[in-house]
């Protein structure tokens, strides 16, 4: 369902208002790159990854989704804005300014998109979009994870096999690394352990739902924000959608009570 304090992991990390985080080499700016040189804060560990992104088309346009797909592998891979003609093509391809929106903002847009998408394949839903590529009246959709594990539609997989559509590919490499607070290095640890699955035989064993629980709670997320990811809480369809929608003021208000804690608890010492 997402991660409470995202973007503003490094932020609340140099600040000292989150014990751990699981970062990507391109989200460590100067401020945190200090800490770390200082040691205050300490990379506990690493690991590479690699994920599995599917363009669903009509067959029309496959030579523009196979076009887009090497587009959005190097810009995913790199974090290197695309050139402004890869950036118009993809604007173009998606359709990204057709509600005013800017071609600048391309990213941000997609990625919600995305989104939306990933969460209606959770709660085994068909999206708007994935009705009317279906039903041949848009194109595409925008590129789902297709990675062992990982929620599928199975009418959009029918529907490439019957050769009603199409399927481009890409993968992107990833590293990410386990930051803590140089007085948390022991939790830094345990999550990289549980996290990623290694070394976690040097903790106490905990079923599937307790060691979620457990990863959320090294994370420095609350109990409600579990409650929210475990599916416990708030299901109620018109909690839900109040949640989705109001999701970036609360990850902002989330990021100010926690550091105006750290600033209380600094003037009380």
């Amino acid at each position: 369902m997402g991660n409470p304090h995202t973007p503003y992991e490094a932020e609340l990390l140099c600040a000292g208002a989150k014990p751990v985080a699981i970062m990507s080499p391109h989200d460590i700016d100067s401020t945190l790159q200090t800490k770390i040189d200082s040691g205050m804060i300490v990379k506990v560990g690493e690991e590479k990854f690699t994920k599995t992104y599917r363009i669903y088309h009509t067959p029309l346009v496959k030579e523009e989704a196979v076009k887009i797909s090497r587009i959005l592998e190097d810009y995913m891979n790199s974090k290197i804005e695309p050139g402004a003609e890869d950036v118009n093509k993809l604007v173009k391809f998606y359709k990204l300014s057709e509600l005013d929106e800017t071609a600048k903002d391309w990213a941000q847009i997609l990625h919600s998109r995305m989104s939306v998408m990933k969460t209606a394949l959770y709660e085994r839903y068909k999206s708007p979009n994935m009705i009317a590529v279906l039903e041949g009246t848009i194109p595409s959709l925008e590129p789902l994870r297709i990675d062992e594990g990982m929620p599928m539609n199975d009418e959009l997989e029918q529907a490439v096999k019957r050769g009603q559509l199409g399927a481009s590919d890409f993968q992107t490499h990833d590293l990410v690394q386990v930051y803590a607070q140089s007085s948390k290095t022991a939790e830094g640890k345990e999550l990289f352990a549980r996290y990623y699955e290694v070394g976690v035989e040097n903790y106490p064993p905990l079923d599937d739902y307790d060691s979620h629980k457990r990863i959320a709670q090294l994370l420095g997320f609350t109990d409600n924000d579990f409650a929210w990811f475990a599916g416990t809480r708030y299901q109620n369809p018109i909690t839900k959608k109040i949640m989705f929608s109001t999701e970036n003021i609360r990850k902002w208000a989330r990021k100010e009570y926690l550091l105006s804690n750290v600033q209380n608890e600094l003037s009380n010492r």
